[in-house]
């Protein structure tokens, strides 16, 4: 039923506009319209700075982007990281220190700079790595000390430092 209604209304409304198309094409209206014709003005070429600044934003987020992940990679994968990797409570006020680092390259790395400095306290150095050769991997005995609480001692390896103050062995 309401098709039929559409249907209906469609066709009356192209029956009436293809009327008023005859009838418009009937009459004869000669009117003559004279444009005369006028010089179109130029307007200034727009400068388009946005595109630049935009560009300028682009490339310095870039920069910024790749300088971050520089540093972070180069943080995360220095040849060597240093470290504490075992303390031992001898009984008598001393303990055992054990120093170690990890070698995150493939072959040996032989520092030039290895030294310990007692900046507080004493220390006594019971092991140390002679050929001062450290092989790739984790190094657990590099070095092994025996220290006391008013022990403050410094381990220095080419740039890198770790600071172990006997004050921290106080539980």
């Amino acid at each position: 039923m309401v098709r039929k209604l559409l249907l209906s209304i469609l066709i009356s409304i192209f029956l009436v506009s293809s009327v008023t198309n005859i009838h418009a094409q009937e009459q004869d209206t000669t009117t003559e319209i004279v444009v005369e014709e006028e010089e179109t003005p130029e307007a200034a070429p727009k400068e388009d700075n946005t595109n630049y600044i935009l560009i300028g934003i682009i490339v310095a987020m870039g920069v910024i982007l790749v300088g971050v992940i520089y540093k972070n990679h180069v943080s995360n994968h220095k040849k060597l990281k240093l470290s504490i990797t075992g303390i031992d409570d001898n009984g008598d006020g001393s303990y055992m220190v054990r120093w170690g680092c990890t070698n995150n390259t493939k072959k040996n790395i032989s520092p030039e700079k290895m030294e310990i400095n007692v900046a507080k306290g004493s220390a006594i150095l019971l092991k140390s790595n002679e050929n001062k050769e450290i092989k790739p991997g984790k190094n657990d005995e590099v070095m092994v000390t025996v220290v006391n609480q008013d022990t403050l001692l410094e381990w220095t390896v080419d740039d890198q430092k770790l600071v172990f103050d006997g004050k921290d062995l106080k539980n």
